[in-house]
């Protein structure tokens, strides 16, 4: 969920003071922002930002002869694509009322630069309505920037903190984030319309790559285990009732994570039954980064029109589960799911300070989930078990949930 970013003081780390509060990103209610000012007052910044770059660097961060198909959706992921393309105000906001933040997807080679160009922008203004307020790290690392802009709502007395996150991924020949720089960050209309975030189809496909490539035939050795002599082999302790070989990433693509072992004679390494294998580094390995890819790999088969489409959305995985998947598969991805990217000790927190927030988008996932697939009811018992543990170790400083609770929850 968007709209949990805090701008920083680069030098201390303690966020920032703004208009006598800190600096934590607002949620924009769009029934009471006009949608259709948030969105030229907006992309006026962005366009503004990109001749200071162009200035500083002597090229602009995007292609000037696409703009308007950018601007228009095209840079944009996640809901926000949606938000700034052409739907009309009734039909967004019949589904999505509220702005927690924008994703703004910009080349990846160019994530440093942008950083030190808005470094030097703290506190300034970049357009009619808006000033560049900070962002949330010390410096550039990752695939994200997450950065905070003040906005001038018309007619309000009180400036909102939009957080707009810059994400760096591959952009084509033609100027545009490629295919998979958009599928890896989609939040697809069908979804939104039920209520499911975009975040919830890519647990799903990292769920269903694990699931469905699980192998009890195989164990992995260990990353210095030789091949020879047999009382010399090492297998890794946690592959010892089989191992998954798949691995899907949100930035870079679906791979296989691990590599087949053969012997000298070219035959297969063997170990008590088992075909042996050994964990591939993520540097060593080879990504499949189109749909089409994705979908071979997932399903062993090719993909129609139809399927490739279904594939985009967390609601048409489910269709395509239904139609390739058996039930032992459906049960895994479940349970992976909620073991390891729902309610798992290291599962990532959709609300930062708000457990409320955090359980409403996680059991809208799980609702649908056991909506298409009923059998899945047998597992309540270790959900409620699982979330019971999570949420209650959801603990955050006071100050953040007393800032949150006053600040945050919706602008205006």
């Amino acid at each position: 969920m968007g709209g949990n970013a805090a701008a920083i003081d680069r030098a201390t780390g303690e966020v920032i003071n703004f208009d006598g509060r800190p600096a934590y990103a607002d949620k924009i209610n769009l029934k009471k922002v006009d949608r259709s000012a948030f969105k030229r007052d907006m992309i006026a910044a962005f366009l503004a930002l990109n001749s200071l770059y162009e200035k500083k660097f002597e090229e602009p961060i995007w292609d000037k002869d696409v703009l308007p198909e950018l601007m228009s959706g095209d840079a944009f992921n996640g809901s926000s694509e949606h938000l700034f393309g052409s739907m009309s105000d009734e039909e967004f906001l019949k589904h999505k009322a509220m702005v927690g933040d924008i994703d703004l997807t910009v080349p990846g080679e160019k994530l440093s630069s942008i950083f030190e160009l808005l470094s030097g922008l703290e506190g300034q203004s970049i357009s009619p309505r808006i000033s560049y307020v900070g962002q949330n790290k010390f410096d550039q690392h990752g695939h994200q920037i997450n950065s905070l802009f003040a906005y001038e709502v018309p007619g309000a007395k009180k400036r909102a903190l939009v957080q707009v996150d810059f994400e760096g991924v591959n952009y084509d020949a033609s100027g545009k984030p490629d295919e998979f720089a958009k599928f890896g960050h989609s939040s697809a209309w069908e979804d939104i319309q039920e209520g499911i975030k975009g975040v919830a189809h890519k647990y799903l496909l990292r769920s269903l790559a694990k699931s469905i490539s699980f192998r009890k035939d195989v164990v992995l050795l260990t990353d210095k285990s030789p091949l020879s002599p047999p009382e010399k082999i090492k297998i890794a302790k946690s592959s010892i009732d089989g191992t998954h070989l798949l691995a899907f990433s949100v930035d870079l693509g679906i791979r296989s994570n691990a590599e087949q072992q053969f012997l000298p004679d070219g035959s297969p390494l063997m170990i008590g039954g088992k075909f042996a294998f050994k964990a591939l580094p993520t540097e060593k390995s080879s990504y499949i980064k189109t749909r089409k890819g994705v979908f071979q790999a997932l399903f062993k088969l090719d993909p129609n029109n139809e399927e490739l489409q279904m594939l985009n959305s967390f609601v048409g995985c489910l269709r395509l589960l239904k139609k390739y998947a058996d039930e032992s598969i459906v049960n895994a991805t479940y349970l992976d799911l909620l073991k390891d990217k729902l309610f798992g000790k290291g599962s990532q927190r959709l609300d930062a300070s708000d457990p409320e927030a955090d359980r409403s988008v996680k059991m809208t996932l799980v609702a649908r989930m056991k909506k298409e697939f009923p059998q899945l009811e047998k597992f309540d018992t270790e959900l409620e078990k699982l979330s019971g543990e999570y949420y209650s170790s959801y603990k955050t400083r006071e100050m953040i949930e007393s800032i949150i609770r006053q600040y945050v929850k919706e602008f205006l």
